[in-house]
């Protein structure tokens, strides 16, 4: 039944604006007012038409009254527009003229905005007609803004020549708008959610009401009405049972049934115009009479209730009053049984001295047996304070302020001695004489003894704390000083100059988290090692000194923290030496970090372009039809092949250059051949950049000298490399000299137009691992190792390098080694290379740059092996996701996937190849890089530059074999 009303009311409540959250305007907030008065406009016309009276009730205004009265002023012009607007509509629909339709349209705005303003100023925003007050405001309104409006409607119908009567006329208007709104208003304003909730709280109102109409109905349909006091009666009835919402309801039934059986049933009781006419007078009086006693019985009625609801909560106050009070009392009681407070009082007029039962208590007598007249009271004082006591008597008489008085001793009757302490005051009558004095006392023995234990403890702390060679500090809560102990000196402070002072203006900003973390801790109950411990201290002349303290929590009886005390150590020298201790540590990780990179690099950077050239060099070396010039060009390649794969070793036992264990291997060679094929090694590098690279060989180089050639390579390799490498156009040049005497040496100079070395990066040149970036994206290559190579072995020759250069005008490079004039030359080993018989078998071969791929082919399409190229490490997962192989040739450093990922992903995705062997094939042979592909699942690791024949050894052992996991990672250890 709750339910059903409150979703009936919904509406309404909507368009009335009688819910909590008022909600914006919106036009559908003004659509359902204008639909809303339009349909009772019509309805009392048609009515009226039907019926040939005059509108029995006008309910179109009370519906805009109310709807201004819920809303804001600033909405109320819309709000009017809309109604006023509805109701013309529905006048000129029943054929008004439109004269008079435009004239009533304008009576009843004013007639709206009169009521509703006047109400709204005297009432205010909050509208509730339950109220006595508020109900005869709005019901002197109900009768005055109809009548001005009625007046003003007659003014413009005469103006407009109508000769109607027009007493008549404003009569029935009055009537017919007032009625409205003591009907249509207290309906409306009755639509509240604590009203419908009372309403439906008993089912058997809405039996009551239904009763009600049934009844209405049956009196008014008889031919001869029934006397007006019967339908009252039962109305008032409705007050009482429901007070406003029954008064409300009931009187809206009535004025329907009435209204509705008397306008359809009027010349069926036999009346003629003028008859009815003041039948319907009549009952609209009494309509108007019965709404306005019905609502005002409500409105008493809650007015009544809601008197009584806040008597209700006045005695419900009133007794939680006494209740605390009774309360306060006990507390009162308990606190002076749980302090040792007693007060007293002596009645000067009639010498009664009334003791609390705790006074009794302290000075250790029965209150059955002793009674406390005021000399008793002085002569148990301690007789070293009895003066001090009649002094106190003394002062009372003459002070009107209560004071405190000081301590003093009492003298049981058992002898023993109690210290007390207390406050004392007096009472005057009207004249300013003292009528009784009062007073409180506290037994403050206990605390005294705990006192004097406190302050001897204290003491001996104090003792120990100022002559510690450690600081020893009391903080509280805050972190504000208590206590500091003399050694704070050391740090160039008085104790006086800290005390107060907050503990975090003295530590470093950086430590302050982790001691507040520390104190956390504690304070939970865990505790923290001896580093987190150690922070830093400012002192007095704003140096920081670090200090490590033994901080621990002091407890009261309850185990809540309620001080902090700490000792605090200088260790600042200790400090320092572990400091110097990591930075040896950090800087021996770091040349080792940065050596590993180093030769992890320069593994892959010089391997790869060895490769082709060892591998293709020694597969045309194989070939039997070559020219002489072609096989003269062959044993160039392989020499420079093999000269560059020595500079390899050298660089990866790098370890050995730093610690001076390079032995030289100095032998005889023809010096203008050796730089020419050496030159002559880069001169494809050279053309493919668009540069010209020359070489100059003086008449004064001998024909044979005594050096290591190897080094000799290696320098100028590297700085002829460089030259080509760092110029973007122009040239490169090679100047070779010798100068004899008595140390004769070689002198070999490299020149070229590239960009120059500024001044403040030269002194970067030579130093090992001067380049920042060891990555291998950066736009050059290299290590950052070569010219320090260089430098150590021009050194280790007997020489010197160094370097000439302006910014933008190019660098020249020179070096000198020791160069004696010698007799022969050097003879160049062959290596033969031999193969086997193996099985042909179905090989991917994975690798970016092509010319290896094309080389491995190369190496192993004699033997019957067929082959599929994948360049990076997405194609051969794809590809192992096609078909199965026999093996897998797999470089690691490849761009997007690279060959770790791949064969991860192979055994992971590849059902057909998931035991297939994959061969690492790649420039790094470092231990790491073993030690990542046995974890990939990579079985054996073939290091370049290729040799053939353990390439083609590595082939015949794992080609159509199954994966052995265990393999690489046994040869790894």
């Amino acid at each position: 039944m709750l339910a059903a009303t409150r979703s009936m009311s919904r509406p309404i409540a909507y368009l009335f604006g009688v819910r909590r959250r008022r909600l914006p305007l919106a036009v559908t907030q003004v659509v359902a007012l204008a639909a809303v008065v339009f349909a009772a406009s019509l309805l009392s016309l048609v009515t009226t038409r039907v019926s040939g009276a005059p509108p029995a009730m006008w309910s179109a205004n009370a519906l805009g009254v109310m709807c201004l009265l819920r809303s804001s002023r600033r909405r109320w012009a819309t709000f009017v527009v809309a109604a006023i607007g509805a109701e013309v509509t529905a006048m000129a629909i029943t054929g008004i003229s439109p004269a008079m339709t435009a004239s009533a349209g304008i009576c009843d705005a004013v007639e709206v905005l009169l009521c509703a303003g006047v109400a709204r100023q005297i009432i205010g925003r909050r509208l509730d007609l339950s109220r006595p007050q508020q109900l005869a405001v709005f019901g002197v309104m109900a009768v005055i803004a109809p009548f001005l409006s009625g007046v003003i409607l007659c003014a413009v119908a005469t103006a407009l020549g109508r000769h109607t009567p027009l007493l008549p006329k404003l009569t029935t208007w009055v009537f017919a708008h007032t009625l409205g709104y003591l009907i249509v208003t207290p309906v409306l304003a009755a639509i509240q959610p604590n009203n419908l909730k009372r309403l439906a709280s008993k089912p058997s109102n809405f039996a009551i009401l239904a009763a009600f109409a049934a009844i209405t109905y049956a009196l008014c349909s008889a031919p001869q009405f029934p006397p007006q006091a019967v339908i009252i009666s039962m109305v008032v009835l409705l007050a009482f049972r429901m007070e406003m919402a029954g008064a409300a309801f009931g009187a809206l039934l009535m004025a329907i049934i009435t209204m509705g059986v008397l306008l359809a049933n009027h010349k069926a009781f036999g009346q003629d115009g003028a008859a009815f006419a003041s039948t319907l007078f009549v009952k609209q009086f009494n309509l108007a009479v019965t709404s306005s006693c019905a609502l005002a019985i409500g409105a008493t009625l809650a007015h009544r209730r809601r008197m009584k609801m806040s008597l209700d909560r006045s005695l419900a106050a009133a007794e939680r009053a006494r209740a605390s009070a009774l309360e306060a009392v006990r507390q009162t009681q308990l606190a002076e049984e749980l302090g040792g407070l007693g007060y007293w009082r002596l009645d000067l007029t009639t010498n009664k001295n009334s003791w609390s039962p705790e006074m009794y208590k302290i000075w250790g007598v029965d209150s059955d047996t002793f009674a406390p007249p005021l000399e008793a009271s002085l002569d148990a004082v301690h007789p070293d304070d009895r003066a001090l006591a009649e002094a106190n008597i003394r002062r009372v008489m003459l002070e009107t302020e209560a004071f405190h008085t000081r301590p003093l001793r009492l003298v049981r009757p058992d002898g023993s001695i109690r210290h007390v302490s207390g406050k004392m005051g007096s009472e005057r009558n009207a004249e300013g004489v003292v009528v009784a004095i009062y007073g409180a006392l506290i037994d403050m023995t206990d605390l005294r003894l705990s006192d004097d234990a406190l302050r001897a403890s204290e003491t001996r702390y104090r003792l120990l704390a100022d002559h510690s060679t450690d600081i020893i500090v009391q903080v509280d809560l805050t972190d504000t000083i208590l206590y500091i102990s003399p050694a704070c000196r050391r740090m160039g402070w008085e104790p006086d100059e800290l005390i107060g002072r907050k503990r975090y203006d003295l530590t470093h900003p950086d430590d302050m988290p982790r001691l507040a973390r520390i104190r956390a801790d504690l304070v939970k109950g865990m505790g923290s090692t001896r580093a987190d411990r150690e922070y830093r201290m400012m002192a007095k002349d704003g140096s920081w000194v670090w200090v490590e303290g033994s901080p621990s929590i002091i407890r009261d009886e309850n185990n809540l923290p309620i001080e902090m005390v700490s000792q605090l150590r200088d260790v600042s020298e200790r400090r320092a030496f572990e400091d110097e201790l990591l930075a040896a540590r950090d800087a021996a990780e770091g040349a080792a970090k940065a050596k590993s990179e180093f030769l992890a690099n320069m593994s892959h950077e010089l391997r790869t372009p060895l490769t082709s050239i060892i591998g293709f060099s020694s597969l045309l070396s194989e070939m039997g039809d070559l020219s002489e010039g072609a096989r003269h060009y062959v044993q160039r390649i392989a020499t420079g092949g093999q000269s560059l794969l020595a500079v390899v070793n050298d660089i990866l036992d790098f370890s050995k250059l730093e610690a001076g264990q390079v032995e030289l291997d100095p032998h005889a060679f023809d010096p203008a051949g050796f730089i020419e094929d050496t030159v002559e090694l880069l001169t494809t590098q050279a053309e493919n950049k668009g540069l010209t690279l020359g070489l100059i060989i003086d008449d004064t180089v001998p024909v044979c000298i005594d050096a290591d050639s190897s080094r000799l390579r290696q320098v100028l390799l590297n700085l002829v490399g460089n030259a080509i490498k760092f110029t973007s156009e122009g040239r490169v040049s090679v100047s070779v000299t010798h100068e004899g005497g008595d140390a004769p040496h070689l002198r070999v100079q490299v020149s070229d137009t590239g960009p120059g070395i500024p001044a403040v990066r030269r002194d970067r040149l030579f130093q090992r691992f001067s380049q920042v970036d060891g990555s291998v994206s950066r736009n050059h290559g290299g290590t950052g190792l070569g010219l320090a190579i260089c430098k150590n072995l021009v050194k280790l020759m007997g020489g010197q390098i160094g370097v000439e250069s302006e910014e933008g005008k190019g660098a020249l490079f020179w070096f000198t080694i020791a160069a004696p004039p010698a007799q022969g030359v050097i003879e160049v080993e062959q290596a033969l290379a031999q193969t086997r018989e193996m099985k042909p078998s179905r090989i991917l071969v994975v690798d970016d740059v092509s010319v290896n791929r094309e080389l491995v082919r190369a190496m192993l399409e004699p033997m019957g092996h067929t082959f599929v190229d994948a360049c990076n490490g997405l194609e051969a997962v794809e590809a192992c996701l096609r078909e199965p192989f026999d093996l897998i040739l797999m470089d690691l450093q490849m761009p997007g996937m690279d060959g770790i990922a791949a064969a991860k992903a192979i055994r992971a995705n590849s059902p057909a190849n998931k035991q297939t062997p994959i061969l690492a094939l790649s420039a790094n042979v470092l231990p790491d890089h073993l030690a990542a592909c046995a974890a990939a699942g990579m079985d054996d690791h073939i290091g370049k530059p290729i040799q053939p024949m353990r390439l083609l050894t590595k082939v015949a052992e794992w080609a159509g074999q199954e994966h052995m996991p265990a393999r690489l990672k046994r040869d790894v250890a």
